[in-house]
């Protein structure tokens, strides 16, 4: 058989295989739901003679690995009681599917370990409960070391308590507050251990009951931080101190720590006396403004206290009133203005006292956001009559009153005070994206030079022009193999991890993910420009992930549509004056919008600077560990989040970045927010994308996710740790440390995070999840997919030659070895490659008189070679369990052989664009028109 011939069988067999494997697999899954359903229905009929002590039915008890499925699945959701548990133990204990779990518990690998020790903690009964202790005191500092005692957890026997807080041993400061929440929800039976862990000087049984005191106050609890108040070590005395002023000191034991030789304890004990309202404490903070020491801190407890007690802020007006020493006045009335509703009321009383004095300096501070929210609803014509005075005689004083007022003061306000409405400021002038030229002249140079020389060097004087083609196609040929090659292999490694991926999240429930200290918070920070057309259903979305602790960031980066607007008509948002961080440099934050029916939203109105300055203002804001960055034209399934942020749970190392797969929502239904129906795109531009993004996600991005090479986490859904990104100068803008800007923020970050641990010889991972999805609206013309290809390929130009010491160097590993190399050969410079062979192969014909056979062998390297790691995409993210349905995996895998056929030829085109765009020096992101998200029970 001739080569060419041997090409396309080999791709031809891939590509049924693929399909083949996926029907199969497909079907298997389909089988054994059925079958998992019945056992399901059976076992929930049975139920209530099973909570009586009755055994299963003779039916379930036949097939027992679908039956411990079906009790893992059902015990998961309702509380058992003890008969029921009895019942299922004894049932089950004795079974092959519960003998190879606990041969796994006790002889495999840490996944398999952690995976047996889950399911375990539902078969329950005695057998269980030893061999899951056994393996507990066997295993090492790690995550299955966490899974395994919330198997003993979920079993709920305090007898193995001891066990767990013993595991706290060796542990890295994660797992021990992870552990230590699994001990502390014990309850009662935790607090009853309590005196018994009291004596002892091990950092982590310390921090276990210091954590717990917080967390959990009792008598128990509150004896032991008494115990440690005069410990002689500073640290221990110190978290007693604080621990036992946030919930165990009385009003004289507050008082006495107010003295504290420890500033970090006496400032906490001046902040407990704000949060108790008593004319007595009151005092005391009036009487500490005068301590330099403490002022600040009593201006806070102040604050506080009279914020929830009208009494004591009459008091603190009368006091302000009365009081003769002007420094003191001073601090008094800064107090006051912090309710400047309250002023502005007054002042229709008293114009030119106390409250005027108070209104003139909130507005010389520039906190007058809610100055102009109250004069805009204001329905009092006295309270109108004497702000309209108190700000014409500021005018008159020669005083700015802010652009704030002048932007946002209702019209007829700024009539009366003989004001024009200024308007916002125009946007500052282009970003400097340019990408270094002269490393792109040189690829150019030698991919032009190159190939002709290489081939005149070893054909000498027999060189031709059909001897110059033949050897440029056997080049090509040779190249489409290594390409779809390296592809395949990606799939091979890709297939393990999904697999894997797969196993780890099935075997954490609800009540794990769920449990106190167990996952990060997250600041979920979406920065937006021009996205009216879906900014509304995305941040809906966003507000309604699964998650236990998170906040929505939205980021208006200056958009000139109606996306504020309708941000603030559809969540009432108010302007707000609140604190914003400064650890990374931004462009002009215009203002901060919250709102009290969403209290986990915030927006930021920005100046347009780009997304990745955006994305270190929303940074700025954020109040959590993690972030994440997406784009606000994309959908969250409710499960992303949680999916993504569990990996954190996974490794040993510290994740610093963590991405999801990304897909077209272009089809889609969606709902409020919510993506209700998920079906591949009707029409063929979007559809090719699909294809293409699974193929770049599923075999791409995880196999090189488990080569520990991974550059690029998607900026559409990207997971990140915030102290890290914050010491590596945030997103690479010229507004930061590198003075640089780029339209590739999502793959600079993650390619300087790894420079960064590198460097440190920390070690890191950077994860991709594949059970993570994210949907998006891909372009649906070709105008808008060429200035998408265009920026994305001017993005990694630019990351490629800004970081290019990397590029083989072994101090970065597998990034500096495998991925640059890579991205380099087959993104920059394949491209070029490709036209340079598509123009040869059409004027071939012509000069090569055998050009049939090389053209065919070309064809089948690259087109049938490239269509089977595109089923094979399809097949790793369906393995596990469909997305799509029957008839969109026929789509699906027609589009995967289709767009060979032009799709694929006219995307090089515009990566060549992008190319000399580069060159011209080109900058910016273009324009991209969305269409929105389609309503449910519409067609698209």
């Amino acid at each position: 058989m001739s080569s060419p011939a041997l090409f396309v069988a080999v791709a031809a067999g891939l590509s049924a295989a693929a399909a083949l494997a996926l029907a199969a697999r497909l079907g298997l899954l389909r089988r054994r739901a059925a079958r998992a359903a019945r056992v399901r229905a059976a076992l929930a009929e049975a139920w209530p003679r099973i909570e009586a002590g009755a055994p299963p039915p003779p039916a379930l008890a036949a097939e027992p690995g679908l039956l411990l499925d079906a009790v893992i699945e059902l015990r998961q959701s309702l509380e058992a009681g003890s008969a029921a548990k009895a019942s299922l133990a004894a049932a089950l204990e004795d079974s092959a599917p519960v003998h190879a779990l606990v041969k796994r518990l006790l002889r495999g690998g840490p996944d398999a370990r952690a995976e047996a020790a889950s399911r375990l903690a539902y078969v329950g009964g005695a057998r269980a409960s030893r061999v899951l202790a056994l393996a507990l005191m066997r295993e090492a500092p790690g995550p299955a070391r966490v899974a395994i005692a919330e198997a003993l957890a979920v079993i709920g026997d305090a007898a193995f308590l001891p066990s767990i807080v013993d595991a706290l041993s060796g542990a890295s400061p994660e797992d021990r507050s992870r552990i230590g929440a699994i001990a502390t929800a014990f309850g009662d039976d935790f607090l009853a251990l309590v005196p018994s862990l009291a004596g002892r000087e091990e950092p982590e049984i310390l921090e276990l009951l210091f954590a717990a005191a917080s967390r959990s106050p009792s008598y128990a609890l509150g004896e032991f931080v008494r115990s440690r108040l005069r410990d002689p070590d500073p640290a221990t005395r110190r978290a007693a101190c604080l621990r036992f002023l946030s919930a165990y000191a009385s009003q004289a034991e507050v008082e006495a720590l107010l003295a504290d030789e420890d500033r970090a304890v006496r400032s906490a004990a001046i902040r407990r006396l704000g949060a108790s309202p008593s004319v007595g404490n009151f005092e005391t903070l009036v009487a500490l403004l005068a301590e330099p020491a403490a002022r600040a801190d009593a201006r806070a407890a102040l604050a506080d206290l009279v914020t929830v007690s009208p009494a004591l802020f009459g008091r603190l007006v009368a006091r302000l009133r009365g009081a003769g020493d002007p420094m003191l006045r001073g601090r008094l009335l800064a107090i006051v203005a912090l309710r400047v509703e309250y002023c502005l009321a007054r002042l229709a009383e008293d114009p030119n006292g106390d409250f005027a004095l108070a209104v003139g300096n909130v507005l010389d501070s520039g906190r007058t956001a809610g100055v102009v929210n109250l004069l805009n609803r204001n329905r009092d014509p006295a309270v109108e009559e004497a702000s309209v005075a108190l700000l014409a005689g500021r005018l008159r004083e020669g005083k700015d009153l802010g652009e704030e007022l002048e932007q946002r003061l209702d019209p007829r306000l700024l009539e009366r005070l003989g004001l024009k409405r200024r308007e916002v400021p125009a946007a500052p002038g282009k970003r400097d994206e340019r990408v270094q030229r002269l490393p792109l002249f040189v690829i150019l140079a030698l991919v032009a030079v190159l190939p002709p020389a290489a081939y005149l060097l070893s054909a000498g004087r027999a060189a031709s022009p059909a001897g110059f083609v033949a050897a440029f196609i056997r080049a090509f040929t040779l190249y489409a193999l290594v390409l779809n090659g390296l592809t395949i292999v990606l799939a091979a490694l890709s297939f393990a991890a999904s697999r894997r991926q797969a196993r780890r999240l099935g075997r954490k429930t609800d009540a794990f993910l769920f449990r106190e200290a167990m996952l990060p918070s997250i600041s979920v920070i979406a920065p937006a420009y021009n996205e009216e057309a879906s900014i509304v259903e995305s941040v809906r979305s966003l507000l309604n992930l699964r998650y236990p602790d998170y906040e929505v960031i939205v980021v208006n980066d200056g958009s000139k549509d109606k996306t504020l607007g309708l941000l603030i008509e559809n969540f009432d948002l108010v302007k707000r004056d609140l604190p914003l961080g400064t650890a990374l440099k931004t462009r002009r934050v215009r203002g901060l919008y919250a709102s009290p029916r969403w209290p986990g939203l915030l927006v930021v109105d920005k100046e347009n600077g780009g997304k990745a300055d955006s994305l270190n203002a929303g940074i700025n804001a954020a109040t959590k560990r993690l972030f994440a960055g997406i784009d606000s034209d994309s959908l969250l399934e409710r499960d992303s989040l949680l999916r993504v942020a569990a990996s954190w749970l996974d490794y040993r190392e510290p994740v610093v970045a963590a991405g999801g797969n990304i897909l077209p929502a272009n089809g889609c239904a969606v709902s409020y927010g919510d993506l209700v129906e998920i079906r591949a795109p009707r029409t063929l531009l979007p559809l090719f994308q699909s294809v293409e993004y699974l193929r770049s996600f599923m075999n791409g991005r995880l196999g090189w996710s488990t080569l520990r090479a991974l550059l690029i986490i998607s900026g559409a859904f990207g997971l990140f740790d915030r102290d890290r990104v914050v010491e590596a100068g945030g997103y690479l803008t010229s507004r930061e440390r590198y003075l640089k800007d780029t339209v590739g923020e999502d793959m600079e970050l993650v390619v300087r995070l790894t420079r960064l641990m590198r460097e440190r010889g920390e070690p890191f991972r950077v994860h991709y999840e594949a059970k993570a999805t994210c949907w998006t609206e891909a372009p649906s013309n070709l105008a808008v997919l060429k200035r998408q290809r265009n920026r994305w390929q001017r993005g990694l130009l630019d990351i490629l030659t800004f970081h290019r010491r990397i590029f083989l160097n072994p101090r970065y590993g597998a990034v500096g070895l495998l991925a640059f190399p890579y991205f380099l050969a087959f993104e920059v410079i394949g491209p070029w490659f490709e036209f340079l062979a598509l123009a040869i192969t059409l004027v071939s014909p012509a000069l090569l008189p055998g050009w049939p056979v090389a053209v065919l062998g070309a064809f089948a390297a690259s087109v049938l070679l490239g269509s089977a790691a595109s089923l094979l995409s399809l097949a790793i993210a369906e393995w596990d369990g469909p997305v799509f349905g029957t008839a969109d995996h026929f789509r699906l895998a027609a589009a995967s052989v289709a767009e060979n056929f032009g799709f694929r030829q006219l995307m090089g085109f515009y990566r060549l664009g992008g190319y000399l765009s580069a060159l011209r020096g080109a900058s910016g992101w273009g324009a991209m028109t969305r269409s929105g998200f389609a309503a449910k029970g519409t067609k698209r």
